[in-house]
This record gives C-alpha cells, structure tokens and sequence, in this order.
C-alpha cells in the first residue's frame, strides 16, 4: 500500500512540475495586453559591456515604451537565461546547459521587480546560441511573479533576444531549420544584439521599429 501510494503521489507531482511550464498551444483567456521579453544572454568572459547595455539601457527602454500610450501594454513579463559553459570547481567539471535565471515583471519605470533575473556573469568562452534558444523558450514558466500568464492576458506579444558577441559553438544537435520553426511555432520574434560595426565610425549600431512597423 505505502508503494502505491508513494507511485501515485510522485506521478502526480511529476504531473505538477510540467504543467508549472508555460503551455504554447492553449489558449490566452485572461483581459491584459501583456508582452513577454525573453532574454538569451552570453555570458562569457568577453560580455561585460553587452549585459550592462542590456540591463541598464535596453531593457529599462523597451519597457517604458511598451507601457507608453503608444503601446498601452498592461504587462511586461522578462524571462532570462544564460549560456556557455560552466566550470564546477569543487567537482572539475565542465556543463554547457544554459542557466535559468528566473522570470519576472517590469515596472512601468522601466525597473525590475526581480533583479536577480540580470545578475548575468562573466565565465568560460563555449557559446550555442542555437541550442540556448530553444532551451530558453521551453522552460518559461507558466506564472510569473505570481501571476498565470494564461489565465491573465488577453494577448501576448513574444520576443526573444539573443545577446552575444561571439559565433556558435557547436554543442546541440540544432540546426538553424530547427530553431528558425520553434521560434515561429511559439510565436516570437527573433531580435539579436551583436557587437559588430555597421559602418567606419560605429554611428548607426541599431535602428528602432516604431509602431507602424
């Protein structure tokens, strides 16, 4: 008896645990206007001044202007992750699973509720932006900051930026096929920041979408 009941509750707590993650294909039932940011983030040891920029000036910009009575979003959701690879010293061994950094909301501000989602670091030097997308869009979870991203919004606009100054680093099976169709099945728009130069005296490294498109 202690065996089946045992079986039976660990079934069902595996059954919680994925249904925690954010489920794609149901359906938005809620009233909000909500935009969902998620952020794929190298961190090695190169990314310093690109995590800065993120954090203190992208970010805190992207988020005003959708709170803005240009956009008139209700709520802006920021999920974040890292990618390369990771020393363990205390064991000596090397893991190149991308790091959750936890999900949270924005203020209309432009500021964080949860910071820790931007405490990025700077380690290692193996980067698969391929593989870290994908892994970034599966592990949303299903509520944020309390809040049932489902059950709360009537839309939910999705972006997800890769940030890195490096090519790949073949680590996944990925191929950019496969990434380029789980990104449009989930319904994101793919943004990438880069440290490159656009031209000879680095003065237009971006542009901006307005709301004509």
């Amino acid at each position: 008896m202690k065996t089946c009941l045992y079986l039976a509750l660990a079934g069902s707590l595996l059954s919680s645990a994925a249904a925690e993650f954010f489920d794609y294909t149901a359906p938005a039932t809620g009233a909000d206007k909500c935009a969902l940011i998620n952020v794929v983030m190298d961190e090695s040891g190169s990314m310093g001044g690109d995590q800065n920029f993120m954090k203190d000036q992208a970010l805190p910009t992207m988020a005003r202007e959708l709170f803005s009575s240009t956009y008139s979003y209700d709520d802006v959701f920021l999920c974040s992750f890292g990618f390369t690879n990771y020393y363990d010293y205390a064991t000596g061994t090397s893991s190149k699973t991308p790091r959750y950094l936890g999900c949270t909301k924005m203020t209309t501000s432009g500021g964080y509720v949860d910071t820790t989602v931007v405490s990025w670091m700077l380690t290692g030097g193996f980067e698969d932006g391929w593989h870290a997308l994908d892994y970034a869009m599966e592990n949303v979870p299903a509520s944020i900051e309390g809040q049932n991203l489902l059950s709360s919004c009537a839309t939910i606009d999705k972006n997800i930026i890769l940030v890195s100054d490096e090519d790949r680093d073949v680590f996944s099976a990925d191929t950019a096929s496969s990434v380029k169709a789980d990104i449009a099945s989930k319904g994101y728009v793919l943004n990438a920041v880069v440290n490159i130069g656009i031209d000879s005296d680095n003065a237009n490294l971006g542009m901006k979408i307005d709301a004509a498109g």
